[in-house]
């Protein structure tokens, strides 16, 4: 996007986003530190053009890293490689953290409404996984990524089924149709 869009932009953001360079670098500074010999072990053997790549993989990985994470990738330019790493916070054990990581991207850019989506979607593969959700929208409008993660993950039979008749993908048909045969079997032996 050009400057100038960007720049008309920049007064119709929410006073709480702002991008912040100075705190972004320091962050990182010390993101680096904490990563240590890792990081230079990952920078030695790594072929990814993006000096930062590196530690954000890396801290990606690292569930104590993630709040300073999103402090680093708040201040990073370039949307598309701050994604990475917020879906990794999304993806993430803590709910508090992963409504944080919706707030560091630009708001109404391409990259947020991503994360918003994967959100949901783990939102929906998580209820699967603990055999609620039946409460959601049926498994097989679920996006792409949903269903490859609730076929493998998935204890409710209903989802399983859903998806082992109607998944976007011959794999997911496949995987989920074993998982269900599998949950049955599981069932039937604890009778």
């Amino acid at each position: 996007m050009g400057d100038s869009r960007r720049a008309g932009r920049t007064s119709a953001e929410p006073a709480e986003w702002r991008r912040d360079a100075t705190t972004a670098a320091a962050a990182y500074q010390e993101l680096r530190r904490r990563l240590g010999q890792r990081l230079v072990e990952e920078e030695q053997t790594s072929d990814t053009c993006d000096p930062h790549s590196d530690a954000y993989h890396l801290a990606a990985k690292d569930p104590s890293l993630h709040r300073l994470l999103l402090d680093v990738v708040r201040g990073e330019p370039d949307q598309g490689i701050a994604l990475s790493p917020v879906f990794a916070v999304i993806e993430g054990e803590d709910p508090a953290l992963s409504r944080l990581a919706l707030d560091v991207l630009e708001p109404g850019s391409r990259e947020q409404l991503m994360a918003e989506q994967r959100a949901r979607d783990v939102v929906l593969v998580r209820a699967a996984a603990a055999g609620d959700a039946s409460s959601g929208e049926p498994a097989d409008t679920w996006s792409p990524w949903a269903q490859r993660r609730a076929c493998r993950t998935a204890t409710d039979l209903q989802v399983l089924d859903l998806l082992g008749s109607n998944g976007f993908s011959r794999d997911v048909r496949a995987k989920a149709t074993e998982r269900a045969r599998g949950r049955r079997k599981e069932a039937a032996a604890q009778l």
